[in-house]
């Protein structure tokens, strides 16, 4: 229980220390977040939906022929089948990690201007 404690800790030391880059990355997700669905959907975005709509045999032989990596696929159509297939799920799992993608950029141009 301790070192749950102290790892605690370290992240509210960190997190306040980054208080500005934190608060940053809340307003960029919290704005994404609402304004999420105001685009129409892209080509890229028809296509993924039009892919992970399907059944898995059928995602499965159309990204056969496709160059990207299949886990992306495999990961949004076990997302869709769990909430549901909307515009804003859909959207939803790119947002997270474009917030931390972000996040992770900001620490490593901290850690290379030390």
């Amino acid at each position: 229980m301790q070192t749950f404690g102290l790892r605690a800790n370290l992240l509210f030391r960190i997190l306040a220390k980054h208080r500005l880059a934190v608060i940053i990355l809340l307003l960029f997700f919290i704005f994404n977040l609402l304004t999420i669905t105001h685009l129409p959907l892209g080509t890229d975005e028809s296509y993924t939906y039009y892919i992970t709509k399907s059944s898995w045999s059928d995602m499965t032989r159309f990204i056969s022929d496709d160059v990207h990596p299949p886990l992306y696929y495999w990961l949004l159509k076990s997302w869709l089948d769990t909430v549901g297939p909307t515009l804003h799920s859909l959207r939803l799992p790119s947002l997270v990690a474009t917030t931390i993608a972000l996040g992770v950029c900001y620490i490593f141009v901290l850690q290379q201007t030390k």
